[in-house]
């Protein structure tokens, strides 16, 4: 029986060891290559729930049916070895709480790197979704882009905050100038 422990325990390291290096600040060419061998990973290492349910009920087992060990009906062997028996067995049973956690972390952390990525790709999508259409307007220049992005979406949906009486320069593709409330264009609508 002591290969299966083993087994957890060296399954439980790679876990904590993975879950360690998706937290490590720094790694950033190295995350999304990390990532998704991770991905890749997690459903082999799915394996390790039934095989911890399987080692807590051999320990229940184990528990149930070991010899009681009273004071007086013990030699002092008997003695040290049921001792060591709970100890293995309170050892064991960490162990296996322990692999599942892990699992549980690495799930998770992977997880949320992913969408924070899926997230990062989108600001950049509707960064340069306005860049186009403000550079096709003619409006600003990409410098005076980024804050004005930047207001637009963070902003609450009330528009409470949005700036009024913005004068925007005339653009170059006709003779009128906007000016007024950004909250009241309809292309401001349609990106966000």
């Amino acid at each position: 029986m002591a290969l299966e422990w083993v087994v957890l325990g060296y399954a439980a390291a790679a876990e904590a060891v993975m879950v360690l290096l998706l937290t490590v600040p720094g790694l950033g060419p190295l995350r999304k290559g990390l990532v998704a061998v991770i991905r890749k990973l997690l459903k082999p290492f799915l394996s390790i729930v039934p095989f911890c349910l399987f080692l807590f009920m051999d320990i229940y087992w184990k528990y149930e049916h070991r010899p009681n060990c009273e004071a007086e009906s013990c030699t002092p062997t008997e003695h040290l070895r049921h001792q060591k028996s709970i100890m293995k067995s309170q050892r064991n049973m960490l162990l296996i709480v322990s692999a599942l956690v892990f699992y549980w972390l690495l799930f998770s952390v992977t997880h949320l790197v992913v969408k924070i990525d899926q997230l990062n790709s989108r600001v950049d999508k509707l960064k340069n979704q306005i860049n186009f259409l403000l550079l096709k307007m003619g409006a600003f220049t990409p410098k005076l882009l980024t804050g004005v992005f930047t207001h637009l979406l963070l902003t609450p949906e009330d528009g409470s905050s949005y700036p009024t009486n913005v004068e925007i320069p005339t653009p170059r593709f006709g003779g009128t100038s906007y000016a007024g409330d950004l909250t009241s264009y309809a292309w401001k609508d349609d990106l966000l």
